[in-house]
């Protein structure tokens, strides 16, 4: 039978073999191995995806699933096929448990710590055992509850109840050992004639270590004690049946214990419950429905995952007895003739804690005050060191100030002729107010080292911050890169001044100083570099033949200048005035010719390199020059 329950866990359907609302076709599957549980049947009733069903099967047991696909076939019965996961697998996705040690659990509190915040509760708990459980990285619920039924040696069962027509409860189990002992030995190749065997011998020993905790020092506990001097436990006849050449194949077994005073004898006992287990895991059997029936004496009904019976088997040489247990059940309700069950014994794999990690963290926090306390003292001590260190230190400091403020008088008193002469104070760290000095820096070698210094030739790079009357520095030609800042720049006959990268910004400029006809003076952009020169004042051209503008790339930018003014002989040379459809600059126009009058603010001033007129006339109403283009205005400029 199959319940179909609602949003609020009531039943809203009822599906029945041989019924109106029927289902047929189905498969129930349980894994004691692998942890699974699925079910799968046809219908034609419809039954929303994300749905709790509940199997009802014929021994009263109630199984929780989440339908989670469904395949509808097209035919006239338009049947749909649905594949359901246990309930249980749910508590994947309820909440996350952080790394920590939960000290001096019994299982009933170690689940109920899982389980809190969930729609499930602590069921029947099979011992009373105390342990600490290790949660060693990021985990699940299910996961969790997987790790403290192994810490337990014990087995989950997840079941639900029903209180009118809902389910009211689900619970977790831990028990012993799920299943019941049939009571009987039956013999392979005489009772089981028509039974499957299966053998994987890829993960048996025939010898295993048995490893205990460790002592303050490290050292670990071995059954050498309690096995006559020899560290592992061996199955002679496990070597017979398996070993070759008449060697052990090793492993070894720390066993999930918490206890520091586990003795020799009990860690033996251990060990060489976990050799039989691992010799058992390596057959398994497949048995049909009819064969169970049989031979064990069962109803189909009756049997359940875990029950156990014992098998001799002759097929090995000597014979292998073993204790088998259902570990997997494949099984249909509508279709009995179909059930397949699979005995043997299984090793859990899901989860595997090592001890030593544990024997670890024991040792880290026996010693954690001592360790606290050197902490501790090794913080004062160092605090002790700095305080002293800083006493000297700032005594240090005040004697270099002290001698900074001396020199800053007698630098007040040199005027320096500097000529090969190194400076050096990249380490002083003074406070020097600000220096009045007359400086005449003849060109030839500078050598300076002030702070950061790149020196080149006769070139000199640095950041030097100088407050001076004047400056004077002679040379044959000045390059100035980067961005120079100044209110007034006058250039005189004979000069060049080249304007490159980063521009030139601000202030006035008197270009063409002498009144001599023969003086030559340029303004002009650095070879192929894209410099930029920048009008906050008046730029100021005078009468002389031989001076030129030359700004072949870059942006010019008079928006902000109180006015121009040109010589005699206008820049013949110049380039590229600014950018229509800007206010702002002028890029872009050829000048072919200036106004040689100086101020002519109307008319043609201009023409571009398409020949047509550029034109400037002053807007009384705005105050603003007014750029035009063959008479359409493009923009305007300030202007006294």
């Amino acid at each position: 039978m199959i319940y179909v329950l609602n949003s609020v866990s009531s039943i809203a359907n009822t599906l029945e073999m041989n019924k109106e609302k029927a289902y047929w076709d189905d498969q129930h599957i349980q894994d004691l191995k692998e942890g699974i549980e699925t079910f799968e049947f046809t219908t034609d009733v419809e039954i929303p995806i994300n749905s709790t069903i509940v199997l009802r099967t014929p021994s009263k047991e109630l199984v929780p699933f989440i339908v989670q696909r469904a395949n509808k076939v097209a035919n006239y019965s338009r049947t749909i096929r649905y594949e359901c996961d246990a309930e249980f697998l749910e508590l994947r996705y309820t909440k996350v448990l952080e790394p920590q040690i939960l000290e001096g659990q019994t299982p009933e509190t170690a689940l109920s710590f899982g389980l809190q915040g969930t729609r499930w509760q602590v069921g029947e708990v099979g011992n009373l055992k105390v342990k600490s459980i290790p949660i060693d990285e990021y985990m699940n619920v299910l996961k969790y509850l997987r790790l403290i039924a192994n810490e337990f040696e014990l087995e989950l069962r997840f079941r639900v109840e029903f209180l009118n027509s809902r389910v009211s409860r689900r619970y977790v189990d831990f028990v012993e050992k799920s299943g019941l002992d049939a009571g009987k030995e039956i013999l392979f190749g005489k009772d089981l004639q028509n039974i499957e065997r299966l053998e994987d011998s890829s993960g048996i020993v025939t010898a295993l270590y048995g490893i205990g905790p460790a002592d303050d020092n490290g050292n670990y506990m071995t059954v050498a004690a309690a096995n006559g001097g020899k560290p592992y436990i061996e199955n002679r006849a496990a070597l017979e049946r398996w070993g070759k050449d008449g060697e052990h194949r090793y492993d070894i077994f720390m066993p999930s214990v918490d206890r520091e005073n586990i003795t020799p004898q009990e860690l033996f006992a251990l060990t060489q419950a976990e050799l039989f287990r691992r010799i058992n895991s390596v057959v398994q059997y497949k048995v049909d429905g009819v064969d169970f029936y049989d031979v064990f004496g069962m109803e189909h009904e009756a049997v359940n995952l875990g029950d156990t019976v014992r098998i001799k088997d002759q097929g090995f040489t000597p014979a292998l007895y073993l204790e088998a247990r259902v570990i997997r059940i494949d099984r249909s309700y509508t279709d009995p003739s179909r059930n397949q069950y699979t005995l043997g014994d299984y090793v859990e794999v899901d989860i595997k804690t090592y001890k030593y990690i544990r024997d670890l963290q024991k040792l880290i926090n026996k010693n954690k005050e001592s360790w606290n306390n050197a902490e501790k003292n090794a913080v004062q001590r160092a605090q002790l060191i700095i305080e002293q260190t800083e006493e000297s230190w700032n005594a240090q400091v005040i004697s270099i100030q002290e001698t900074a403020e001396e020199q800053a008088t007698l630098i007040n008193q040199i005027n320096l002729d500097i000529d090969g002469i190194e400076l050096s104070a990249s380490n002083m760290d003074s406070r020097i107010g600000s220096v009045e000095s007359l400086v005449s820096i003849q060109a030839g070698q500078i050598s300076s080292k002030v702070s950061y210094e790149d020196y080149n030739g006769n070139t000199i790079n640095s950041l030097i911050n100088q407050t001076a009357t004047a400056i004077e520095i002679e040379a044959e030609k000045i390059a100035l890169r980067g961005k120079v800042t100044s209110e007034d720049i006058k250039i005189g006959r004979w000069l060049a001044l080249d304007v490159a990268e980063g521009g030139m910004y601000e202030g006035g400029i008197m270009f063409g100083e002498y009144a001599s006809g023969y003086g030559y003076s340029e303004i002009k952009h650095v070879g192929g570099q894209a410099g930029n020169l920048y009008m906050g004042g008046a730029l100021v051209n005078l009468q002389f033949q031989g001076d030129s503008f030359q700004f072949q790339s870059g942006q010019v930018d008079f928006s902000r200048a109180s006015g121009i003014t040109w010589g005699t002989h206008g820049p013949t040379n110049a380039a590229y005035a600014t950018n229509a459809g800007n206010a702002q600059t002028l890029n872009g126009y050829t000048a072919s010719d200036f106004s040689r009058s100086g101020h002519s603010h109307y008319g043609t001033y201009v023409q571009d390199r398409f020949s047509q007129n550029v034109g400037l006339y002053r807007d009384n109403s705005t105050g603003r020059m007014v750029i035009t283009i063959n008479g359409s205005p493009i923009g305007a400029l300030a202007w006294n």
